[in-house]
């Protein structure tokens, strides 16, 4: 599906992130308040992002629950990770 984001919307796919210990443990983030997501696409008046960052977000919709797709705004965002 692809999906054309008016004005100030954000198109998200949502990824799993994992961190490592020192030792070698992976540790699964399992917190569903807080999700990371890979941009696909932005709406014309967004700034802050742009497509291919992968972001911290909470909140917004979910358009497809199969593929994990979310509609949110750069308010929804809480930082980019690097």
């Amino acid at each position: 599906m692809k999906l054309k984001p008016l004005k100030n919307k954000i198109v998200v796919k949502e990824v799993e992130i994992t961190k490592e210990t020192e030792s070698g443990i992976i540790i699964p983030d399992s917190s569903k308040n807080l999700l990371y997501g890979k941009i696909l696409s932005v709406g014309k008046e967004v700034d802050s992002v742009k497509e291919g960052t992968v972001v911290l977000f909470s909140g917004g919709v979910e358009v497809d629950e199969v593929e994990q797709i979310w509609v949110i705004t750069e308010d929804n965002i809480f930082g980019i990770l690097e």
